[in-house]
């Protein structure tokens, strides 16, 4: 068992070892319950958006575009590409 200290600002800085044997990094989400006078975080679960929201690469001319509008131009593209034989 390993300790930590509250902040004044009221943190805690949860060690790296059990971030990594979770799998969780900075900005990932975690449920908050108290038990038997005990505080348990456990992950949240990740939305299928939370998951690929890092993977998708936007150039710089498409961003702030409309979700409308970026759909059309993927639907024109994946059409091209698939009468392209």
């Amino acid at each position: 068992m390993l300790t930590t200290t509250l902040s004044s600002k009221n943190q805690v800085t949860l060690p790296k070892f059990f971030l990594q044997m979770l799998g969780l990094s900075g900005g990932d989400r975690l449920l908050i319950e108290i038990e038997e006078n005990q505080i348990n975080l456990k992950p949240a679960k990740k939305s299928i958006i939370d998951l690929l929201a890092k993977s998708i690469k936007v150039a710089k001319s498409k961003k702030g575009v409309s979700f409308e509008k970026a759909l059309a131009h993927t639907k024109k593209t994946v059409a091209r590409q698939l009468a392209t034989p």
